[in-house]
């Protein structure tokens, strides 16, 4: 049975082909009484009808091969069935109700059932993101794609596999071998699949390296059968290859950073462009902010101008106001994306409104020095993905907010002078983030 599922994706395209032709003379004969036409329309909704059956029990006989996503497999085999069967009525019915009502609605059952058994055949072979990880950037926005995102952090604090090896993985092969769809019983996705291997055994020999069965498929010629990633889709390059090796000749441990492991010139000169650090303001988006609304805020006393002259960068300044507006701040979230540096310090700010500070996506610095704050307000900064400087100087925070403050990966530099966070705690905090330099 195996063996007969093999042909599903050659005959799958038959149907689909036959039917589009069938739909296309419809179109191209809409006006035209042409007996011709209408019998080779009939005779392509025939053959399309026979094949998209004989296409579902093959993908059928396919499915039971495993490896897939069970919830697709799911849906494109029962929109596959629900197309052989839609095909099938209209070809019978097509004949019996000639009304334009029934025609076109017939047509539209049959399109829209196929488009969709496609699309889901397409996520099968392709993962779920085939479409829009190619689409322009505002489709991408619309979908909420996530995009692969750049590492801000000194090569040194790199954990090798998190950081290296499985982004590598992740854009090769990670269609294929996920946590939704295991080709061939392997998950490359989780720490626990590379541990488990696929059906054909491990997938590396520490004792052996290049014995390795990931390495060997990676090695063998590209059109030979078993060669990963199979021909036609995007290749590892020499260097990704090279990193590899490299981590898996090193023990292939899945903690271990980079400054723990051993490096030749080959991949500390792979390694150095991808890590190198890059300036945060080059890679925030800022849109041209409202002139009139920054004028607006000004007029009502805030202290807010463009960090450089013709910047779209915002700084704003509550520094020594006794008592902050709630107001105020919540009428500059309407200018929240160009706002990258707020000082508090010395102000009557809160805890709670703090909490306002999560919709300020683009902040790199947040000084909250000398103000009556606990552990509470500093929970609010956690969603902060481009904050690198925070001054905590002379506040009321203790140890239970050095979790919050660690999970800010972005984070480089926080000061805590005059603070309740004992020694050992942050002692802690520089062995578990030695890319956050610690101001004590």
């Amino acid at each position: 049975m195996e063996f007969i599922g093999k042909f599903h994706p050659l005959i799958v395209h038959l149907p689909i082909g036959l039917i589009i032709a069938a739909f296309g003379l419809e179109l191209l004969f809409l006006k035209k009484d042409n007996p011709n036409a209408l019998r080779s329309i009939r005779f392509l909704l025939g053959l399309g009808s026979i094949t998209a059956i004989i296409s579902a029990i093959l993908g059928y006989f396919l499915s039971m091969d495993g490896g897939y996503d069970d919830r697709l497999i799911f849906i494109h085999q029962w929109f596959g069935i629900g197309f052989a069967v839609c095909a099938s009525i209209f070809y019978v019915t097509r004949k019996i109700y000639k009304h334009k009502i029934v025609l076109w609605s017939g047509w539209f059952v049959v399109l829209l059932v196929l488009t969709i058994a496609g699309h889901f055949g397409g996520s099968l072979t392709h993962g779920e993101n085939y479409l829009i990880e190619s689409s322009p950037g505002f489709v991408k926005k619309l979908f909420s794609y996530e995009q692969k995102k750049q590492l801000n952090k000194p090569l040194d604090s790199a954990v090798v596999f998190e950081d290296i090896i499985q982004p590598i993985i992740k854009q090769k092969c990670g269609n294929c071998h996920n946590n939704r769809k295991k080709q061939g019983g392997l998950n490359l996705q989780t720490v626990a699949g590379w541990e488990k291997g696929g059906k054909n055994g491990q997938l590396f020999k520490l004792e052996e390296v290049m014995e390795s069965l990931i390495l060997e498929r990676i090695y063998l010629p590209v059109k030979e059968k078993g060669h990963m990633p199979p021909s036609g889709k995007p290749q590892l390059a020499s260097a990704e290859v090279a990193l590899l090796e490299w981590w898996i000749e090193q023990g292939g441990n899945y903690q271990i950073k980079v400054s723990s492991l051993e490096k030749n010139r080959r991949i500390n000169k792979i390694l150095q462009p991808e890590f190198t650090e890059k300036n945060i303001y080059d890679q925030i988006l800022a849109p041209a902010f409202d002139q009139n609304a920054l004028r607006r805020l000004q007029s009502e006393g805030l202290r807010i101008l463009p960090a450089a002259r013709g910047s779209t960068f915002l700084e704003i300044s509550f520094s020594g106001d006794t008592i902050v507006n709630q107001n105020q701040l919540k009428s500059l979230l309407k200018l929240s994306d160009n706002i990258t540096r707020i000082d508090f310090s010395f102000s009557g700010v809160t805890d709670e409104q703090l909490e306002l500070l999560d919709q300020f996506i683009n902040l790199i610095h947040v000084s909250l020095a000398n103000i009556v704050i606990s552990d509470k307000g500093v929970s609010h900064l956690n969603n902060l993905e481009n904050l690198q400087y925070l001054n905590l100087h002379s506040t009321n925070i203790s140890d239970d907010c050095l979790a919050d403050i660690g999970e800010i990966s972005s984070l480089k530099k926080v000061f805590f002078w005059n603070t309740n966070i004992s020694a050992d705690a942050l002692e802690k905090l520089a062995k578990n983030r030695p890319d956050m330099k610690l101001e004590n």
